[in-house]
């Protein structure tokens, strides 16, 4: 299905003529950027280990239930980090360097592990793969608990990112 990634407002005017044209929003997402110094970077709870993979692992995709992008996310160097308890991985993120910026993905917390106290730490371990001193990462303007985690943790809007599909 054919798809635009329109960053907002530069191309406000592109995006208000795929809506008149019959093309469907799919998602808002906010670009969040931060120095990676100013993101905290607090300890793992003792019950739990990070677990540092240079592949995203059928355990590591199986976290968010989803191996379609495997292919993809392989296609790049990356660090992929997990939470394990008790032999279970438990949450996940992926970061890659590209040009100067560590980019944070895949940020997954396993719903009855949420409010845990596992997503700062888990941040923090992220940055802390990456030789990069600038962060960025999206999220889905939706996402209210996880805009606030990450603007507690040192990210600031830089835009939005808007996409739009054809469903014919």
């Amino acid at each position: 299905m054919p798809t635009f990634h329109l960053p907002l407002p530069a191309y406000a005017e592109l995006d208000e003529a795929l809506e008149r044209d019959g093309w469907e929003l799919i998602i808002d997402a906010h670009i969040l950027i931060a120095d990676t110094l100013d993101i905290p970077t607090p300890p793992l709870a003792a019950e739990f280990t990070f677990v540092v993979e240079d592949y995203p692992s059928d355990q590591w995709l199986a976290v968010q239930g989803d191996s379609v992008g495997k292919k993809i996310m392989s296609a790049y160097p990356a660090k992929y980090i997990s939470i394990s308890h008790r032999s279970e991985l438990i949450a996940t993120g992926r970061v890659a360097d590209s040009d100067g910026w560590a980019v944070l993905s895949r940020i997954f917390i396993k719903e009855e592990f949420r409010g845990k106290g596992l997503a700062r730490p888990l941040l923090g371990e992220l940055v802390k793969n990456s030789p990069s001193t600038k962060s960025a990462l999206q999220v889905d303007i939706s996402n209210s608990p996880a805009i606030h985690l990450y603007a507690t943790s040192g990210f600031r809007a830089h835009h939005i990112y808007r996409y739009r599909s054809y469903k014919g």
